[in-house]
């Protein structure tokens, strides 16, 4: 599928679970945050200093310590204490995307005019961004240059679910050689490439009736009904027999096996206060991010704050040793999930 989603997460709910140790030591998991990993996100630094961090990423988000391995480099400059100019670079020199930055761990966030460029050197998006939400008129292009679409992003309601796109209204759509099949908002979108197809209406800007969305390597179809650009309903049907696999709603969370209660009682049960923070009298909130992988697997632990004294990489041990997940899904497909976990210590 070859719209880019725009989506982002500010969901948090409480937990209240107590694990005691010699009786007057606890672990509060106060909260969980997710967020959906939209590709490029949650990065391993291989070089850090009070100016520059420079990061090897892959194409799939996921981060690596080798260059061989990696797929593009980021490089982040710290402008004043709250901004950061961030560049992309692809393996072959090329700039890759440029834009600025108030955070970058556990997810980007950016602030200002953001541009992304095609491998070849040529533009591919521009789009302007408030506190991390592209807000605002946006354009992409084809590789050869030509105008492909021109769209305008709203501020996100309260009421749309955390996995939901960006809200936009697309205003022209045109094919490679600059024809235009979507006029000020109406008409019909087409695109196929190797990997996928998509196919739907557009009424006023926005997404309308049944659109069609096949994988090519899989034969699947997911086939999706809008009204004025609301999900209404999914389902998943097999090219070859015509059958439907499945039904699907618009979002799917990750589950942990036993459910949320299971995940804060194991991650509890598992963290050992280090003997080296009860003689230090250690207290606080320890701050863990991670990625639940389209398979379930987790990855991409990153120790966000720590008190010391072994208390992150004891957080860190915890949170791997745990169970794979039931990956997250948007429309029907698996999608990466981060979250990001509060962990509350108390010692004498």
């Amino acid at each position: 599928m070859k719209e880019y989603f725009c989506i982002a997460s500010k969901f948090a709910g409480i937990f209240n679970f107590v694990a005691k140790r010699a009786q007057v030591v606890f672990i509060t998991i106060e909260y969980l945050m997710k967020q959906l990993i939209v590709p490029i996100l949650l990065l391993i630094s291989l070089n850090l200093n009070a100016q520059k961090t420079i990061l090897l990423l892959k194409d799939n988000g996921k981060n690596v310590s080798e260059m061989d391995s990696a797929d593009y480099v980021r490089e982040i400059n710290r402008l004043d204490t709250n901004k950061y100019e961030l560049k992309e670079y692809y393996k072959n020199g090329n700039l890759k995307r440029a834009g600025v930055v108030t955070s970058y761990k556990p997810n980007l966030s950016f602030d200002g005019a953001v541009v992304s460029y095609y491998k070849s050197g040529g533009k591919e998006e521009d789009k302007f961004y408030v506190k991390g939400e592209p807000i605002g008129e946006a354009r992409v292009f084809y590789p050869n240059g030509k105008l492909k679409k021109e769209l305008v992003y709203f501020k996100k309601g309260k009421d749309l679910s955390d996995f939901s796109e960006m809200p936009c209204r697309l205003i022209n759509y045109y094919d490679s050689l600059g024809t235009p099949k979507v006029k000020d908002g109406n008409g019909v979108y087409l695109w196929s490439d190797s990997v996928s197809t998509e196919q739907g209406k557009y009424v006023n800007g926005f997404k309308d009736s049944v659109w069609t969305e096949g994988d090519i390597k899989t034969g699947l179809v997911y086939e999706i009904l809008f009204n004025n650009g609301e999900f209404i309903s999914g389902k998943v049907r097999d090219s070859k027999t015509g059958k439907i696999k499945r039904n699907f709603v618009e979002q799917k969370d990750p589950m942990y096996p036993g459910g949320v209660m299971r995940f804060r009682k194991v991650l509890a049960k598992r963290y050992i206060i280090p003997k080296e923070a009860f003689k230090n009298h250690v207290s606080g909130r320890i701050i863990l991010s991670f990625v639940i992988e389209k398979d379930g697997t987790l990855s991409d632990v990153e120790i966000l704050r720590g008190l010391g004294f072994g208390t992150g990489e004891e957080a860190e041990r915890a949170l791997k040793s745990l169970k794979k997940w039931s990956p997250g899904e948007l429309y029907g497909r698996p999608v990466r999930v981060s979250y990001t976990v509060p962990i509350t210590i108390t010692t004498p």
